[in-house]
């Protein structure tokens, strides 16, 4: 990044209660969204909408319903972030 000139920005944060407060070019969501409570993870995934320049993109992977670990994380949390395929 540091060669091509791009300037990435990081944080570390409990995304339950932390919120979107900049603008980004690319907003990543990569296997997390599981470990939120379903209303945290729609207003997150509002935010990044929200907080994305015109023209930059979101990048999110999400398990889904359908797949193995929906039927033992729904067990442990019955809240958690699952979305329809």
């Amino acid at each position: 990044a540091g060669q091509q000139g791009l300037k990435i920005t990081t944080e570390l944060a409990n995304l339950n209660s932390w919120s979107i407060h900049s603008e980004y070019d690319v907003i990543l969501a990569i296997a997390v969204l599981q470990h939120l409570k379903h209303d945290s993870a729609l207003r997150i995934l509002t935010e990044m909408k929200t907080h994305t320049n015109p023209g930059g993109v979101n990048i999110i992977t999400a398990f889904t319903k359908t797949g193995d670990r929906y039927a033992v994380d729904r067990a442990e949390d019955p809240e958690a972030f699952y979305p329809e395929d």
